[in-house]
């Protein structure tokens, strides 16, 4: 090992080399942790007011249906022969398209509230047929009313009135209007007499709900700004039961635990930049004194301070050597 590496070692332990590295490392210790923490959501929940929210499917959201929307009266159901061959009778009076409600629908219509009204929301579900297309809807009707089905509709508008008196005893019907994935921009309108609790009611929501229930008939309506000579849409009409899932909760942070987080980010930020500072300036000083000093041994004005000082010692020496032969002569 040559002698320059050795100086260069030794100068490095001197200067505190071997604790600047290690100070180096603990920062980026440090620094890793706080991205650590920086890159999970709930560790921002005092500064967003967000929890994180729940992952599952519309599908699954059917299993959250409230105790509210789950009461049920006894009554027949679709299951019972009677009632099927009663209802295909009815059938036969509704017509598709049509923008209001006829007077001779209504019998179907309450039928099937009341086939809802005696079951829960599970008990739709684990009948109903889960693969339905909005074209079998539109296109072959006939083969689709009476029949169960399930839809999750990502809804847009809720609307609630009255009901008239009626033969399943309904108070009240909830029109709710909404797309699936499948079906894009075209609509469908399903009506429940049980809205679950917290859900928004107006021209202009935005929730998902899973819906079960049978189907009636194609609806017809008006999109808005439409003019009155134009085309009525379409959108099938279905009478059930819905799950909704509330969003998650705010989180409200008291005032006190939000300074108090703030303050520890703060400081361990502060730290973190103090450590860096301490670690570069120092050397950047030795640095500095070093060329310094290396710049002041070898000025031309420091070379000339040493010559006239040799000169003026070698002159004295001279005169005081000069002196003393004098003496010696005399």
């Amino acid at each position: 090992m040559s002698r320059t590496t050795q100086r260069a070692r030794s100068s490095f332990y001197r200067s505190g080399g071997t604790l600047r590295l290690a100070s180096v490392v603990t920062m980026l210790v440090v620094v890793g942790l706080l991205m650590s923490r920086a890159s999970d959501p709930n560790n921002w929940v005092w500064l967003t007011g967000k929890a994180d929210g729940d992952k599952r499917t519309a599908g699954e959201i059917g299993q959250l249906a409230t105790s509210e929307a789950d009461e049920i009266s006894s009554g027949p159901t679709d299951t019972d022969p009677e009632e099927r061959e009663g209802a295909s009778e009815q059938f036969q009076a509704v017509s598709d398209r049509t923008i209001e409600l006829a007077r001779e629908e209504m019998p179907a219509y309450w039928r099937l509230f009341g086939w809802a009204e005696h079951q829960t929301l599970t008990d739709l579900q684990q009948r109903a047929d889960k693969s339905a297309v909005l074209n079998q809807f539109i296109q072959i009707p006939d083969e689709q009313r009476g029949k169960l089905f399930q839809l999750d509709l990502n809804v847009r508008r809720v609307l609630s009135y009255d009901a008239p008196a009626n033969s399943a005893g309904i108070q009240k019907v909830y029109e709710i209007w909404g797309w699936t994935t499948e079906s894009k921009a075209w609509l469908y309108v399903v009506l429940t007499a049980h809205l679950p609790p917290g859900m928004p009611v107006g021209p202009d929501v935005n929730e998902r709900v899973t819906f079960a229930g049978y189907f009636l008939k194609v609806q017809g309506y008006h999109a808005a700004g439409a003019g009155p000579r134009d085309k009525p849409l379409t959108a099938p009409l279905l009478i059930g039961r819905v799950a909704w899932q509330a969003p998650p909760a705010r989180v409200s942070a008291n005032s006190t635990d939000l300074w108090m987080q703030g303050a520890i980010t703060f400081l361990v930020l502060l730290g973190a930049l103090g450590l860096a500072i301490w670690i570069l300036i120092p050397k950047r000083s030795s640095r500095l004194q070093t060329a310094t000093t290396s710049d002041q041994k070898s000025s031309p004005r420091s070379e000339i301070r040493d010559w006239l000082a040799h000169a003026e010692s070698g002159s004295a020496t001279n005169e005081r050597n000069d002196a003393e032969s004098r003496f010696h002569d005399n």
